[in-house]
């Protein structure tokens, strides 16, 4: 018969009494090891800087693209019509020049490439014409236009550089003082199918002046941005697309943070 040695006294478990109140202690103990750990982490660790904003530099600056390049198109055939948007946001700065329908590439003058080729590929012209590293481009038609700033849903503050009148879609006749005026998306459209201009320069500088005006009264800081590349987005043909709009965001919004009304200006025409 084997041996077996058992402890003759018997364990049994404590009672729910003392049960509760060592677990008590337990919760205890482990809020006073959070609450020291807590204390020395925040009161004795030294602050990171706050530099992981991707819109930021180390500076705490904004982070700012480079100078960018797009072509505004009119592409109506006989009402062809370009514009050189440049952005500079390191010098707070948005040019636009206007480019002559007969300005001269070393593959043909542009309303002839637009015609032939499409506005893709006469950007790719204009491109290599003036030596830019990248050109994206917007193309509108004049319906297109209309259409744009119908959604839009304001007025477009504009100078009219001469003193022209034509007949709407009644047969009326409509005329317009050289001043300023808060233009319908119709009398936009108006102008640019507009032919009896008396200086030559007007009419080639008539998209230039629309789109820096369109520029100075849209891009504010209480303006969406977003919502203006998708109403662009679903008006004209342009190979812009929304990764492109992220990359250059924080450039835009820094820029408009800087519009007083002027922030973009029409430059010289580019000679023919």
């Amino acid at each position: 018969m084997s041996l077996q040695f058992r402890d003759k006294k018997k364990r049994w478990p404590p009672s729910k009494p003392v049960q509760y109140i060592l677990s008590c202690l337990l919760v205890v103990v482990a809020l006073a090891v959070l609450i020291g750990w807590l204390y020395i982490r925040f009161v004795y660790t030294e602050p990171t800087p706050e530099n992981t904003s991707p819109d930021s530099t180390i500076t705490g600056e904004v982070e700012l693209g480079d100078t960018s390049y797009c072509l505004v198109i009119v592409e109506d055939v006989g009402y062809e019509r370009f514009a050189l948007v440049k952005t500079v946001p390191q010098d707070t700065a948005i040019s636009v020049t206007p480019l002559s329908p007969t300005f001269e590439t070393k593959d043909g003058v542009l309303y002839a490439l637009l015609k032939k080729y499409g506005p893709a590929q006469t950007a790719q012209f204009v491109a290599q014409a003036l030596d830019l590293p990248s050109l994206h481009y917007v193309s509108f038609s004049i319906t297109d236009v209309e259409n744009f700033f119908t959604r839009l849903g304001e007025n477009l503050r504009f100078t009219i550089p001469e003193d022209i009148s034509y007949k709407d879609e009644n047969g009326a006749t409509i005329r317009l003082k050289a001043e300023e005026h808060k233009l319908t998306p119709n009398q936009i459209a108006a102008l640019l199918r507009y032919k009896q201009w008396e200086s030559t320069a007007n009419e080639i500088d008539l998209t230039a002046r629309v789109v820096t005006a369109l520029v100075n009264q849209c891009l504010r800081p209480d303006k969406s941005l977003k919502g203006y590349f998708e109403l662009l987005s679903n008006t004209a043909v342009t190979d812009l697309r929304i990764d492109h709009f992220n990359a250059y965001r924080s450039s835009l919004e820094y820029l408009a943070s800087k519009n007083d009304g002027a922030i973009a200006e029409v430059t010289s025409s580019v000679n023919e």
